[in-house]
């Protein structure tokens, strides 16, 4: 296995202010090696966040942002941040704030470019499909940059998301209409004699996935083979 500074998440869960920051009354969460959260799109204190896509439509947090959420949890734990939720993340990519506390980030008017996303004239929000976001914008620089990651796109199939499980990446894993996170437990197993650690599930609408498996228990309990595409994020501090 490689080495890295892992946080130790594993005596008492009174002191682990992650766990304590999760959506605890919305969801299970697993002890995993990076001490990522668990956010809920149900959770209260986003849950009534609105947004607008470019052709102003809104999306409501609660029922349409499984993306943002997702990485949300990504980028809160790699940073060990409880100030990066799901309503920051929406903000900064949105490149509004909710200043007036009303719940609602007008992005229609909006003309805020991430590096490497959007043409001069094109606004972020063209970026929001149907209230999720594209691959280029969670591959992006300024999210790099914001948040001290690496980001890569690996493979799609189970064994490429499993290697960059056992580097300690954090996995974002799109399936069709759904996001949902993969991050590495502190369990190993052994499949084809090769050695790995087990995957933790965090899926931000759909909380009785979350849990603990291996590759093959993955494969026939969530994903049956149809990841769309995975982007794995790094720490770099």
């Amino acid at each position: 296995m490689s080495s890295i500074n892992i946080i130790d998440n594993s005596n008492d869960l009174s002191n682990n202010l992650m766990y304590q920051n999760s959506s605890l009354n919305c969801g299970n969460w697993f002890e995993n090696k990076l001490n990522l959260p668990y956010y809920s799109m149900k959770d209260s204190r986003w849950s009534d966040l609105r947004y607008f896509d470019i052709a102003g439509t809104y999306y409501k947090a609660e029922e349409s942002a499984s993306s943002y959420v997702a990485l949300a949890m990504i980028l809160s734990g790699l940073n060990q941040d409880l100030t990066i939720n799901p309503k920051t993340i929406i903000e900064f990519i949105l490149g509004e704030k909710d200043t007036n506390n009303d719940q609602i980030l007008d992005t229609y008017y909006l003309d805020r470019n991430l590096d490497g996303v959007c043409d001069a004239n094109d606004s972020l929000s063209q970026n929001c499909r149907n209230g999720s976001l594209r691959k280029n914008t969670l591959l992006s620089r300024d999210i790099a940059l914001e948040y001290s990651v690496s980001i890569v796109e690996t493979g799609k199939s189970l064994l490429e998301i499993q290697q960059k499980i056992d580097s300690f990446y954090s996995v974002l894993v799109k399936i069709p209409g759904h996001y949902f996170v993969i991050t590495s437990s502190n369990e190993e197993y052994t499949e084809n004699g090769e050695l790995h650690y087990k995957m933790v599930v965090l899926d931000p609408f759909f909380s009785y996935r979350n849990g603990i498996y291996t590759m093959e228990e993955f494969e026939n309990k969530i994903c049956y083979g149809s990841v769309s595409y995975a982007i794995a994020y790094k720490s770099r501090l």
